[in-house]
């Protein structure tokens, strides 16, 4: 995930996390990186009980007054066999 405030310095920078649903619902599973919104696999999928991961995340920008935000990703899974 990636977004960008258009506001310069400090006020333009944009941190991540999950909606609280999704930190309850998921947070075993994902993790997110507060400052490059990069989504990683804290654990193992299984395909068998879910195809696919939806889930909310807040933007925040540091403005004078902090702004939120948020999107849907989803995140589809499939499996691979080697």
């Amino acid at each position: 995930m990636h977004a960008t405030d258009a506001d310069a310095g400090e006020n333009g920078h944009v941190t991540y996390r999950w909606a609280d649903e999704t930190a309850n619902q998921y947070g075993s599973l994902f993790d997110i990186d507060a400052e490059t919104g990069d989504v990683a696999l804290k654990s193992t999928l299984d395909y068998e009980l879910q195809h696919t991961y939806k889930v909310r995340l807040h933007l925040v920008a540091m403005a004078t007054a902090i702004v939120k935000s948020y999107d849907v990703l989803c995140i589809p899974y499939r499996t691979v066999h080697i």
